[in-house]
């Protein structure tokens, strides 16, 4: 990448906040620089910054499930509930964690109850 993930995602919600009439025209350039870069293979992780940026300046919860294999539909959703309507919420496949979940709040572990963290109490 030509630029962090961060330095796009910052630039461009700099761009809106200070020209917010101008959000249509902000995203078309801002696609046309990614293209222009070579990072537009990158488009996803970028929009998933912006995303994380802006549900922490708007003081939403940032809650990322962690599951060794895809969760239901209905079990995400009640996990997105539980910590209100606009959380921002993503599930990670992690199979490393051999069974069960994880969930991270806003960058810290709120519940580990994986295999692999109880394999590794047991062997300590």
């Amino acid at each position: 990448m030509k630029y962090p993930v961060h330095a796009y995602a910052d630039a461009f919600l700099s761009l809106i906040e200070e020209h917010p009439e101008k959000k249509s025209e902000i995203v078309k350039g801002f696609a046309r620089t990614l293209q222009a870069s070579g990072d537009a293979e990158n488009v996803d992780k970028i929009i998933a910054c912006v995303e994380e940026k802006m549900a922490r300046k708007e003081g939403r919860a940032k809650i990322k499930i962690y599951s060794a294999r895809i969760l239901p539909d209905a079990l995400v959703q009640k996990i997105k509930n539980a910590f209100g309507k606009d959380a921002l919420v993503s599930h990670v496949i992690a199979p490393e964690i051999i069974a069960g979940v994880k969930i991270v709040v806003n960058d810290e572990i709120m519940i580990d109850a994986t295999l692999k963290k109880k394999l590794e109490l047991i062997t300590k």
